[in-house]
């Protein structure tokens, strides 16, 4: 019964041995869980931050080439614009440079018109004044002719006058040289007295 006993208690003793080597056991291999899991966390981390500040230098990158873009960009416009502002102040110079020597050449064009206009109308006013001066001689000589014209009928109408005067004495001794009278006095009158009526009305 003692060795019963005895045995029991080793039995005891032993489990009670076994149990704190298998629960020290167990605290030791959670401790070195614990322990893996942090590291493991650790490095997690590690790697989380190297990614972080990867990622952070990556995105500085790019704004940074963003940056430089958008200013090559900015420098770019600016030197087409300054270029484009040059050549439309090139080709406004050019322009009134055309302009300028057009209305020159439109001047110029102007003087030898207006030159060309004033010595045809000096040319023209002596041509009319020529012409005049010839019509006023013409009408001269032609008032002149009227006038000779005019005398010598007179003279010839006074000796027609005169003739028929006389013979108006020989016809006045018989009635029928009265009437003869009469009719050649009617016919000399009108043929007296209308063709000066003709010719005083051409003249005025």
């Amino acid at each position: 019964v003692a060795q019963r006993r005895e045995a029991e208690l080793e039995t005891k003793a032993r489990a009670k041995e076994i149990s704190a080597a298998s629960a020290k056991q167990k605290a030791l291999e959670r401790e070195a869980l614990d322990a893996q899991r942090k590291r493991a966390f650790d490095e997690q981390e590690a790697v989380l931050e190297q990614q972080s500040v990867a990622y952070a230098e990556r995105l500085r990158q790019e704004r940074e080439e963003r940056e430089k873009a958008r200013e090559a960009a900015a420098a770019q416009a600016a030197k087409l614009r300054d270029a484009r502002l040059e050549k439309e102040r090139a080709r406004v110079a050019e322009m009134r440079e055309q302009k300028q020597a057009q209305m020159e050449l439109d001047k110029k064009r102007e003087a030898n018109i207006a030159a060309k206009e004033a010595a045809w109308q000096q040319k023209e006013k002596e041509r009319i004044e020529a012409l005049h001066a010839q019509e006023t001689e013409r009408l001269a000589r032609i008032e002149k002719e009227k006038q000779d014209r005019g005398n010598r009928r007179l003279k010839e109408r006074e000796s027609d006058m005169s003739a028929a005067l006389e013979r108006q004495q020989q016809w006045l001794t018989s009635e029928a040289a009265r009437e003869e009278h009469i009719r050649i006095r009617e016919q000399k009158l009108r043929d007296t007295f209308v063709p000066m009526y003709l010719q005083g009305k051409e003249q005025s």
